[in-house]
């Protein structure tokens, strides 16, 4: 049974995965300090739009748990084909 696998795909994915993470988490950070700078939050209409750009904050930062998760398992995954590739039969 032959494996169609590369490591080195393996970890190109897993750097693409922590450039998301890093990129999801800056906007997460832009947005929150976007919406703590404004100073007046006093109608109806800028509450509910700060409210809004704190929920799209938390929804973009979400996935990065599960994502941080994944970088391990990742590097398992490669090591594990490169100990595959090895052996010769």
């Amino acid at each position: 049974m032959a494996v169609c696998a590369s490591s080195d795909l393996i970890r190109e994915m897993e750097n693409d995965i922590k450039k998301m993470i890093n990129e999801l988490e800056n906007l997460s950070d832009g947005i929150e300090k976007g919406i703590k700078n404004q100073a007046d939050w006093n109608d109806s209409q800028s509450a509910r739009f700060h409210e809004l750009m704190h929920q799209i904050a938390v929804l973009s930062s979400a996935p990065c748990s599960e994502l941080i998760d994944v970088l391990p398992r990742m590097e398992r995954l490669a090591s594990a084909l490169d100990n595959y590739n090895s052996v010769r039969f």
